[in-house]
């Protein structure tokens, strides 16, 4: 995304990808794409099921530490708590948490994050269910008054 960027300046990038390819495989990129902000206004949307859902199930940066993964015999590292990671420790301007079971506030923060990557890195972090590994296991931890409870959007001006 930062190529891109470089390359066609005037367009908005939007970037779309899993908890575990952002924070896990790249988040070098991520930390230091967000500490860049100004110079790289992109937005990009991590589509958080809390696990490798496409390979097994295994653990990501952000599955909770009481989760079960597929897994079970290691003790997980404590999550990444990406507000905190980005918002507080990277100082990005915008940063929201969503559900995707949440449609009317969806809409509205796509909307608050496009805005606000025409001048600087917007992130918004957006709960979805893997329902044949993740769910099925931790039903407790993606119900909708859990991802209720953990949505929000930062702004900075």
């Amino acid at each position: 995304a930062r190529s891109i960027k470089l390359a066609y300046s005037e367009r908005n990038i939007i970037v779309v990808s899993g908890d575990g390819d952002l924070t896990n495989i790249g988040g070098n990129h991520l930390i230091n794409t967000a500490r860049d902000k100004y110079r790289f206004p992109i937005i990009c949307f991590c589509l958080d099921n809390a696990n490798y859902g496409m390979t097994g199930g295994q653990p990501s940066a952000t599955t909770p530490q009481e989760a079960a993964t597929a897994l079970l015999s290691l003790e997980p590292p404590p999550p990444f708590d990406l507000k905190r990671l980005l918002y507080d420790g990277c100082g990005i301007d915008f940063f929201a948490r969503v559900s995707v079971a949440d449609h009317e506030y969806l809409s509205q923060v796509i909307g608050k994050a496009i805005e606000a990557s025409r001048k600087t890195f917007a992130f918004v972090q957006v709960f979805s269910h893997c329902t044949t590994h993740f769910v099925k296991n931790n039903r407790d931890l993606f119900s909708r008054d859990t991802l209720a409870g953990l949505r929000g959007t930062w702004e900075r001006e």
